[in-house]
């Protein structure tokens, strides 16, 4: 993985993204919003800030339950009424059915139409696959410009 910095002289916001309602609970999670300035109400005016991938850079509700250096924003978060407990609770407990150590660094796809990245060029993509139950890890092939 490599290091994405802030762009130069960023000003923004962390915030915590909820997606819409007719999402697994576990979906969301704590983003940053790029700005013209410090001001808050220049928000509406910001864009997410991009990972690698091209998808919004994000803190998963899966880390915030998962990684001890995160846990305690998951726990404000809880305490401040932004997520419930059994969000968090569940993230654990999919990660535990599927034996992870830590919270997937992977797209973790939960809708059809999601989007995932696919590097091209590359033989395999690994995502994970979820519903209020289950997580999976799955693997595609990709054969789009292979060698």
């Amino acid at each position: 993985k490599l290091h994405i910095p802030y762009p130069e002289n960023a000003h923004g916001f962390y915030y915590f993204y909820k997606p819409s309602e007719n999402v697994p609970k576990f979906a969301g999670g704590i983003r940053f919003r790029v700005c013209s300035s410090p001001d808050p109400e220049n928000f509406q005016d910001g864009y997410d800030l991009l990972g690698n991938s091209g998808l919004p850079w994000q803190l998963s509700n899966f880390a915030l339950a998962i990684e001890p250096f995160y846990k305690p924003f998951g726990e404000e978060l809880v305490r401040n009424g932004e997520l419930k407990p059994e969000v968090l609770e569940q993230c654990r407990e999919l990660a535990r059915s599927a034996k992870l150590l830590h919270a997937p660094h992977q797209t973790v796809v939960y809708a059809l139409k999601q989007p995932f990245p696919m590097i091209l060029g590359q033989a395999t993509a690994r995502i994970w696959v979820a519903n209020e139950k289950r997580l999976v890890a799955l693997t595609l092939r990709n054969q789009v410009l292979a060698p």
